[in-house]
């Protein structure tokens, strides 16, 4: 069981990483192309929920292959 357990973090962690990683950089550039007080404050905001988001969506897509791998 372990072995699908490391077989589902291996395929679903790398595209965490890489989602993350292109949302920050994304993100990031319209945030320091910012012109107002407004957008700064969104698109931090924006930066901050989808980096969670994206790190949540992955956990809970690797809880629920473990559980259904599980039976």
């Amino acid at each position: 069981m372990t072995t699908f357990q490391l077989l589902i973090t291996i395929c679903v962690l790398p595209l965490m990483l890489l989602t993350g990683f292109y949302l920050y950089r994304y993100i990031n550039q319209k945030l320091l192309a910012s012109e107002t007080w407004a957008q700064i404050i969104s698109f931090g905001l924006l930066l901050f929920v989808s980096i969670a988001a994206t790190l949540c969506g992955g956990l809970l897509l690797m809880a629920w292959l473990y559980r259904l791998y599980q039976h």
